[in-house]
């Protein structure tokens, strides 16, 4: 039996209009409840509307990856709410073992915990000021994977991976001196309603 082989996307070939949209995807309404539930002991409310969204991209001090940071004001709260996550790639941009090459979420706490003392002082994570990490939310495999595959198409058996080009906002994240960071989109009501 024939098995495919499959290329893998390299994560800083995303636009900015597909990290909007995993942004969309990871902060779906039962995850945006999740977020409210953290807030509840601040101001009793189980349910929240969004007021404000601001997405960033941050420097991960890596290569192979970089933090998304959403900012929410939230109707439950009087302040503006941080939270992200790590998008990871195997190997480094352009290399060449592409077969090989996978994609991860993950918590920004959780990736530097394991070096802190180490290799980074600890306390690193808190630098990126991300208050409700990836790790609170409920992200089911299946639909990240079908989201991965159709959304984004990380995955395809014939896709040579020169038919995307690098994005330059996230290639400039890890060049000698690049911008350690670049905001991908930020609205309000009523533009928050219209999407």
């Amino acid at each position: 039996m024939e098995t495919t082989k499959y290329y893998c996307r390299d994560i800083f070939s995303l636009s900015n209009q597909e990290i909007i949209a995993l942004v969309n995807f990871v902060y779906d309404d039962a995850n945006l409840d999740r977020l409210a539930h953290c807030l509840y002991a601040e101001r009793p409310s189980l349910t929240s509307t969004i007021t404000y969204r601001k997405i960033e991209v941050l420097s991960s001090y890596y290569e192979f990856a970089y933090v998304v940071k959403v900012s929410f004001g939230l109707t439950s709260s009087d302040r503006i709410v941080t939270s992200g996550f790590m998008v990871c790639m195997e190997g480094s941009p352009g290399d060449e073992t592409l077969y090989e090459r996978d994609v991860c979420l993950g918590s920004v706490k959780d990736f530097y915990r394991p070096y802190e003392g180490i290799v980074w002082e600890t306390g690193i994570a808190d630098n990126f000021g991300i208050e409700l990490d990836y790790s609170i939310f409920t992200v089911y495999h299946k639909k990240l994977n079908n989201f991965l595959s159709s959304t984004l198409k990380i995955w395809n058996g014939h896709l040579p991976d020169q038919m995307y080009s690098f994005n330059p906002q996230l290639k400039s994240l890890y060049e000698k001196h690049g911008m350690p960071s670049f905001i991908v989109e930020e609205v309000r009501e009523p533009e928050i309603a219209a999407q």
